[in-house]
């Protein structure tokens, strides 16, 4: 805020509106934040539930498909498949939901300070394969291969919550816009982790799209997709910026190598 003086002079005044103005602002401000926090909040409970309902009814449609070969028989194979598939798109999309309310609850509590930080001294390299473990099933289902290359058993003292989230989220990246590369027989992903002078370097490389010069200055921007990885995946753009963020929380670094149609290395760095 202006100092305003005694605020009876022509400046005292014009301090008093910019401050006035200043206020009508920051009650903008605020009343965004908590509008998405609110929303974010409001949608993450129905969403579980009808997640929940729909695994729930998948699973019955398939123990009830098993047992009655003779409702097969009778010409109601049809319905069952097209039962099937409704349940899977719609769990699709669940899942793409309550993604992006997840998303939207971090920015939330981002923006108003409200993200504390629970420093503790962990393996990284046990959870660098901890988080390989749990993207094993997404990136089976593209047919995609994560090789781990080096992993040095390394110590290092953060919020192992915030750096599980950063590898996850670049490795669900990796896998979202790896496609098959010409002349290879499998899409791969390389994820590797080593010490250096004063940091703890991590990197995770696919073979995918690649990401265009006039791009990259823009991928750490909420909400930001090309109109080309639009057309081609879903997302919601949050989660990048969400990586950096949290980087940015550790006094780290991200550093992004990409060349279209050859693919993408993220390499992150936090101090050791």
């Amino acid at each position: 805020r202006i100092f305003e003086g005694n605020g009876t002079d022509e400046i005292g005044r014009l301090a008093n509106t910019f401050n006035k103005m200043l206020e009508r602002l920051e009650g903008s401000f605020a009343m965004q934040k908590n509008f998405i926090a609110n929303a974010s909040h409001e949608f993450r409970t129905p969403l579980t539930i009808i997640q929940t309902e729909l695994e729930l009814a998948e699973k019955k449609l398939e123990l009830f498909a098993a047992d009655q070969t003779e409702m097969k028989s009778n010409g109601n194979e049809e319905t069952l498949g097209f039962l099937s598939d409704s349940l899977k798109i719609a769990l699709t999309e669940i899942e793409s939901l309550n993604k992006f309310t997840n998303d939207l609850f971090t920015i939330a509590k981002l923006d108003s300070a409200q993200t504390p930080m629970r420093f503790q001294i962990f393996r990284i390299d046990e959870l660098i394969l901890e988080c390989i473990q749990n993207m094993k099933i997404p990136a089976e289902r593209k047919k995609i291969r994560i090789n781990l290359l080096e992993n040095e058993p390394n110590e290092i003292s953060a919020d192992r919550d915030k750096i599980k989230s950063i590898i996850l989220n670049l490795i669900d990246n990796a896998i979202k816009y790896t496609e098959m590369p010409s002349g290879k027989q499998n899409k791969e992903i390389f994820v590797e982790s080593k010490k250096e002078t004063a940091s703890i370097m991590i990197s995770v490389e696919d073979s995918g799209l690649g990401i265009s010069a006039a791009d990259l200055p823009d991928i750490f921007n909420r909400f930001y997709r090309s109109n080309e990885i639009r057309s081609k995946e879903p997302g919601n753009g949050l989660g990048l910026s969400i990586v950096k963020d949290f980087i940015e929380m550790h006094s780290g670094s991200i550093q992004v190598e990409s060349s279209l149609g050859k693919g993408t290395k993220f390499i992150v760095k936090l101090p050791a």
